[in-house]
C-alpha cells in the first residue's frame, strides 16, 4: 500500500509545489554573507517560516541554527520565534515531549520579558499554546490562548498576525462543531486579509471556510470555496496548504458519493502529508480512505486504513482523533471490556470531551451510550442519551444553523458587493476627475504649443535675418578683403608692369631689348592671373567644403612640386563631403597652406612633403612635414610670409607650431575651429 503511495507521489504531484521560491532563494543568499547580525537571524526566522509548510525537517534544522545566533546577539523576541517554530514542527512531526519542551521554553522566556519584547513574545507564546492545545483537542484551552494572541496583535497594530489568530479560533471552533463561531471569525480574518491584501492569508480564510460548509454537508457551497483556495495556494506554492484542500476536496467527493475521485484526492493528499511528515493529517486521511471503502461495502480493505489510522492518531497525540479513530475500529470487533468497564470508559470520554469543548466528538460518545444502554435494556438511559443525541446532532447542522451561516456569508458577500460598488463609484469619479485633468492638460498642451509655434516661428525668422545679416557681412568683409588685394597685390604687382613696360619702350627707342624687362613682365602676369583665380575660386560658394578645398591644395601642389621633382602625399582622417566653410576662412586655410609649400619648394631643398588633414570633432587640423634642410628658429628672421601666416591663422582663433631644426626637416602643425 505504501509503495503504491511513494509511486503515486513521485508520478503525480505537482514539481512546481516543492520548487524553491524566489523568497527562499533571497533569504539564502543573505545568509551566505555569514554577517552573523540580525539581518540574517532574521532571515534565518523567514526560511524556516517558508520550510515549515513545505519541509519539516529543513525548518527544524534552520530553527537549529538560529536560536545560538539569536541567543548570543540577545534578540530575544527571535529566540521565541524560533521556539513558536519548533514547538509546531515538533507536534506535526508527533512528537509531543519535544513540543511541550519548547512550549514550556517560551512561556519561561514570556515571563522574564519587559518592554516592547514582552508584548511580543507573549504574543508567540499565547499564539503556540492556542495551536498546541488545539492539536491534542482542547479546543476550549485552545480559544482561550488564540483570543489573548489576538488581543496581543491588536495592541501591537499587527493586522496580519491578528488576522492568523481569528482563523486558528475559527478552526478550534469547527473542529468543536461550533460551526456559527466559526465561520464567524474565519470571515473576520478574511476581511482583514483584505484589507492588507495578503493573497497567502486570503487562501487560508477560503479554505477554512469551504471546510466550514463541508462540515455541515453543503458539499456544493464548499466545493466552490475549497477551489478558490486551491488555486491561490499553487499560485504560492504552498505545498502544505495544497496537501489540506486536496483532503478537503477528497471529504468533498465523499460527500457526493463519487468514491473513486474521492479516493484520488486522498492518494494525493496522504503522498504529500507523508512527505511533509504531518502526522495527524496521515491519521485523518487514513480514517477517510478506510470510510470510502467502508461506503463501498469493501469491509476487508477498510479495517487495515483505520488500524494504521489509529497508530498514527495515537503518535500525533490528538485525542479528538484518538477517540474517532477508535470507535471506527470498534466496528468491526466486539467489545471485550466488561459491562461496567464500557460504562465507565464511555462516561469517561464525554466528560473529557465536554472539558474540551468537543461537540462533534460529544455528539457521537451520545450515540454510543444510548446504543450500550439499549443492548442492556435499560431503556430509561438509552432514551435519555438518544435525546441528547438528536439535540446535539441537530445543533450541529439544524436547518436553521444552516440558514443563519448562509446569511453569515451573504451578509459579507453584500458587504464586499458594497465596498466593491463604493470603489467603483470612487473609482468613476476619480477617473472623470483624470478625464477633466487630461482635458484641462490638453488645452493647456495647445495653448503650450501654439506659443511655442509662435516662439519657433519668431525664432526661424530671426535666425534668417541675422543670417542674411551675417552673409551680407561677410559679403562686405569679402568685397573689403577683394578690394585690398587687388590694390595691395594685383594693384601694386600692375603698377611694376606698367614701369617695366616704360622702360622697354625706352631701351626700344635706343634700339635695345630689355630681356630681362619683358621677363619681369611675364612673371608678374603670370602672378596677378594667380592671385585673380584665387580670389574668384575664394569667392564662388560651390568651393564651400572641405572637400573642394583639399581638391584645391592637391590641385596646386601638383603644379609647384612636380616640376621640381618633389614628391608629395595627402592623408586624409575624418568625413570632409559636408563639412562648409565660410569664403574667408576657406582662403585663408588655402592661403597658409599655399604659403607652407611654396616655403618647402623655394627653400628646403627637400625630396618629399607630406600633408595630413584631420577632423577632429569641430576643428580641422593640417600637418605640413618636409625632409629638407631645416632651420633654426631663433635665427630665421620673419619675412612678410610667415608674418602673414601668423596673422591668418590668428583671425581664425586657430594655432601654428613649427617644429624644425637645421638638418632635421620642417613640420608645421596648424589647428583651426571649422564652427
Amino acid at each position: 500500500m505504501r509503495l503504491a503511495l511513494v509511486l503515486f507521489f513521485f508520478i503525480v504531484l505537482p514539481q512546481a509545489g516543492f520548487a524553491q521560491t524566489a523568497l527562499i532563494d533571497s533569504l539564502e543568499k543573505v545568509i551566505a554573507l555569514n554577517r552573523h547580525d540580525d539581518e540574517e537571524v532574521k532571515a534565518y526566522g523567514e526560511l524556516a517560516k517558508e520550510y515549515l509548510r513545505s519541509n519539516q525537517e529543513r525548518a527544524k534544522s534552520i530553527s537549529f541554527i538560529g536560536i545560538p545566533l539569536a541567543q548570543k546577539l540577545q534578540l530575544r523576541t527571535s529566540v521565541s520565534a524560533f521556539y513558536s517554530m519548533l514547538i509546531t514542527v515538533h507536534q506535526n512531526m508527533g512528537n509531543l515531549d519535544s513540543a511541550l519542551f519548547y512550549l514550556n521554553r517560551l512561556q519561561q522566556l514570556a515571563a522574564q520579558s519587559n518592554g516592547e519584547d514582552a508584548l511580543k513574545i507573549n504574543y508567540n507564546y499565547h499564539a503556540s499554546s492556542g495551536l498546541y492545545y488545539k492539536k491534542l483537542g482542547n479546543y476550549k484551552a485552545s480559544v482561550r490562548y488564540m483570543a489573548e494572541a489576538a488581543g496581543i496583535a491588536e495592541k501591537m497594530n499587527n493586522t496580519m498576525n491578528a488576522a492568523g489568530q481569528y482563523i486558528n479560533i475559527g478552526n478550534a471552533y469547527m473542529n468543536g462543531g461550533q460551526y456559527k463561531n466559526a465561520l464567524h471569525f474565519h470571515l473576520k480574518a478574511l476581511k482583514l486579509f483584505e484589507k492588507i491584501n495578503y493573497k497567502r492569508g486570503l487562501s487560508f480564510c477560503y479554505q477554512n471556510i469551504g471546510n466550514d460548509f463541508v462540515e455541515l454537508k453543503q458539499w456544493n457551497k464548499g466545493l466552490e470555496f475549497i477551489n478558490q483556495a486551491l488555486k491561490m495556494k499553487k499560485e504560492e506554492n504552498d505545498t502544505r496548504g495544497i496537501a489540506t484542500a486536496i483532503t478537503s476536496l477528497g471529504k468533498i467527493y465523499f460527500g457526493l458519493k463519487q468514491y473513486t475521485r474521492s479516493l484520488r484526492h486522498f492518494n494525493e493528499a496522504l503522498a504529500m502529508a507523508q512527505e511533509l511528515k504531518m502526522t495527524a493529517e496521515e491519521a485523518k486521511i487514513h480514517l477517510h480512505i478506510g470510510n470510502i471503502y467502508l461506503a463501498q461495502k469493501k469491509t476487508a480493505n477498510a479495517m487495515p486504513w483505520f488500524e494504521e489510522g489509529h497508530q498514527l492518531a495515537l503518535q500525533s497525540g490528538d485525542s479528538s482523533l484518538i477517540l474517532k479513530a477508535g470507535r471506527e475500529i470498534s466496528a468491526f470487533r466486539k467489545n471485550k471490556l466488561t459491562e461496567e468497564k464500557a460504562e465507565t470508559e464511555l462516561l469517561s470520554q464525554l466528560a473529557a470531551v465536554k472539558y474540551r469543548g468537543d461537540k462533534i466528538e460529544e455528539t457521537a460518545i451520545y450515540k454510543n451510550l444510548s446504543d450500550f444502554y439499549a443492548t442492556q435494556q435499560q431503556y430509561d438511559k438509552a432514551l435519555q442519551f438518544s435525546t441528547q443525541y438528536y439535540g446535539s446532532k441537530d445543533s450541529l447542522s439544524n436547518t436553521n444553523l444552516q440558514l443563519e451561516i448562509q446569511r453569515l456569508v451573504a451578509e459579507y458577500q453584500a458587504e464586499k458587493k458594497e465596498a466593491e460598488i463604493a470603489l467603483l463609484k470612487k473609482d468613476q469619479q476619480i477617473t472623470h476627475a483624470e478625464l477633466r485633468r487630461q482635458k484641462d492638460l490638453q488645452y493647456g498642451l495647445m495653448a503650450v504649443f501654439g506659443l511655442l509655434l509662435t516662439v519657433a516661428l519668431l525664432l526661424v525668422n530671426r535666425y534668417k535675418i541675422i543670417n542674411k545679416t551675417r552673409r551680407l557681412v561677410e559679403m562686405e568683409q569679402v568685397r573689403n578683403r577683394i578690394a585690398k588685394d587687388l590694390h595691395d597685390d594685383i594693384g601694386s604687382t600692375l603698377t611694376s608692369i606698367s614701369i617695366s613696360s616704360n622702360l622697354i619702350i625706352q631701351q626700344a627707342a635706343k634700339g635695345l631689348t630689355d630681356v630681362a624687362g619683358l621677363q619681369k613682365i611675364k612673371d608678374n602676369s603670370l602672378a596677378i592671373m594667380e592671385s585673380m583665380n584665387d580670389i574668384i575660386w575664394a569667392i564662388n560658394p560651390q568651393n564651400d567644403t572641405v572637400e573642394k578645398l583639399i581638391f584645391r591644395m592637391k590641385e596646386f601642389a601638383s603644379e609647384l612640386l612636380d616640376p621640381l621633382n618633389i614628391k608629395y602625399k595627402f592623408i586624409e582622417k575624418g568625413e570632409f563631403a559636408s563639412l562648409q566653410l565660410d569664403a574667408q576662412k576657406k582662403r585663408d586655410i588655402y592661403m597658409v597652406f599655399k604659403e607652407s609649400i611654396n616655403n618647402a619648394a623655394k627653400y628646403s631643398l627637400c625630396k618629399n612633403v607630406q600633408v595630413i588633414l584631420q577632423l577632429t570633432g569641430q576643428t580641422l587640423n593640417m600637418e605640413i612635414k618636409d625632409d629638407g634642410k631645416g632651420f633654426d628658429i631663433n635665427k630665421v628672421k620673419k619675412g612678410n610670409g610667415l608674418r602673414n601666416m601668423d596673422e591668418r591663422i590668428q583671425s581664425m582663433y586657430g594655432s601654428l607650431v613649427y617644429q624644425t631644426a637645421e638638418g632635421s626637416g620642417t613640420l608645421i602643425k596648424i589647428a583651426v575651429p571649422v564652427t
